[in-house]
């Protein structure tokens, strides 16, 4: 594939993603860099102006996709499909452990702070308390897990070091 066509390519590819994510080539050129224009977006997706490598970078960010994506221009769409899956799953599954980390630690502080709440600080026990709590959080994330177990992506649910923090804390559960 010559320059050319690349440039036209990958503009194409740019157009495309900006317009289905409705973000204007003034609000794109600005996450590239301050003195960035909408004319120079404008250039890029006709292919006129070659993509350099920082500009890809932040274009890509700015469009949720990866700086090879923006580079395959004779991609079939089932297989740019796949692409986008697969980037999904993984992002997925990095969410799917920040998660179990969130919830273990909350359980680990609670754990922590029944302990020894005797041996806090009042304003750092009652800080300790809102984030151990039942509070939004901790109860967003335990949501956030029991729906990733249950769907298709969750494939075969949560697993930790410590299930249960007082194991990792030198603790067993019948010594309460």
């Amino acid at each position: 594939m010559t320059d050319e066509r690349l440039n036209e390519a990958v503009g194409a590819n740019i157009r495309r993603l900006r317009q289905a994510v409705n973000m204007s080539q003034t609000e794109l050129a600005r996450h590239v860099d301050e003195s960035f224009r909408q004319q120079t977006i404008l250039k890029i997706e006709k292919g006129s102006r070659p993509l350099k490598l920082t500009e890809a970078v932040a274009i890509a960010e700015a469009l949720s996709v990866s700086v090879e994506y923006l580079y395959q221009p004779d991609v079939e769409p089932a297989e740019k499909v796949s692409q986008v899956l697969r980037q999904l799953i993984d992002t997925a599954e990095s969410a799917r452990a920040s998660i179990a980390s969130l919830e273990y630690l909350r359980r680990s502080l609670a754990f922590l702070v029944e302990k020894h709440a005797g041996e806090l600080p009042a304003q750092l026990r009652e800080h300790a308390d809102d984030w151990a709590g039942d509070s939004l959080a901790s109860d967003v994330a335990a949501r956030g897990v029991r729906d990733f177990e249950d769907s298709p992506i969750g494939r075969g649910g949560i697993t930790a070091v410590h299930t249960d923090p007082r194991a990792a804390w030198g603790e067993s559960a019948d010594e309460e």
